[in-house]
């Protein structure tokens, strides 16, 4: 295998082709070969625009979509190239996806556009045909499908090995003191006296033997803090709470944004996690360092008995 990096020149290229109509012959510059097959700007495009919509599809938090679409856009060309070496082992596999695979993936992408017009206008705003995306969404299956069957069932994580990892990790698994807290918060904002007087009526409620969790609902401008470890707090804060018995209020605490009270509904001791909390979390991240460790060199092997050479 011959495999020539020339840096990340496509990113920019691909990306304003993304989102603007470019020329075409522009678009079909050949940008890197793949055993005996070209792949060109164009084919680039498509492969970013066809992720993007794979990835919108999942229901992500925008954080974590705009992570993985940088990690698209900047590794791409990379992407696709083991795409095309993973493809055409699956061929050789002779791995099938069914037309009604493709169509159900294609109406879950569907319906994230007003109607089916918009659907199309983006479609054609992108330079991609709808023909284009479906067989685009049916390589991806038939990658995944390989990978499922060729690579990832053959990882393993023994019972005995997230035992093992648990007991060689247990400080990270120890929770530290906690306390189960109400809280009433009233906020200075631009008169410091009117929040005095409220705190003053919320105090003589709680002292005449008021309910904590009425007065919070009634003159605190936050609601309850909950549970907080150690380390949590602002000193000033965590040296009352942390003292507190269960059920006792504090006194009032005066910050640079306002008053405190807390009431200690539960103190928690610091503990172990015990390890059928944590074992299925542990196995999820044993097995994806295995896989990763896998795919890399299922990834190595296909690169040693292939042809990659990417255009300068």
């Amino acid at each position: 295998m011959r495999r020539q990096i020339n840096g990340r020149f496509f990113i920019g290229l691909v990306m304003t082709f993304v989102f603007v109509n470019s020329a075409p012959a522009l678009e079909d510059r050949v940008i890197a070969v793949v055993n005996n097959q070209a792949i060109t700007l164009s084919e680039l495009k498509s492969y970013v625009i066809t992720g993007y919509l794979a990835l919108k599809q999942k229901g992500l938090d925008s954080r974590e979509l705009e992570r993985l679409k940088a990690d698209l856009e900047n590794n791409g060309l990379d992407r696709l190239i083991e795409d095309r070496l993973i493809l055409a082992k699956a061929n050789e596999m002779k791995i099938k996806v069914s037309e009604r695979t493709v169509d159900d993936r294609l109406s879950i992408v569907k319906k994230q556009y007003p109607s089916e017009q918009a659907f199309i206008d983006a479609l054609t705003q992108s330079g991609t045909t709808l023909s284009d995306l479906k067989q685009k969404f049916a390589d991806q299956l038939k990658v995944r499908m390989f990978v499922d069957s060729y690579v990832r069932s053959q990882v393993k994580v023994n019972p005995n090995e997230v035992i093992r990892y648990y007991k060689e990790h247990l400080e990270s698994y120890w929770r530290k003191d906690s306390v189960d807290l109400d809280s009433l918060f009233i906020a200075y904002s631009r008169d410091k006296d009117a929040a005095k007087e409220r705190l003053d009526q919320a105090v003589t409620m709680i002292k005449s033997g008021g309910n904590f969790l009425e007065a919070s609902e009634k003159y605190s401008d936050s609601p309850s803090i909950g549970i907080v470890q150690k380390g949590d707090l602002v000193s000033k804060i965590e040296e009352v709470v942390f003292k507190l018995n269960e059920g006792q209020v504090s006194p009032v605490i005066e910050t640079d944004d306002g008053y405190y009270l807390f009431q200690a509904k539960k103190k928690i001791p610091m503990e172990v996690t015990p390890f059928q909390d944590v074992k299925d979390n542990i196995e999820n991240q044993l097995y994806q360092r295995k896989f990763k460790a896998q795919y890399k060199e299922f990834l190595d092997e296909l690169e040693k008995e292939s042809y990659v050479e990417i255009k300068p």
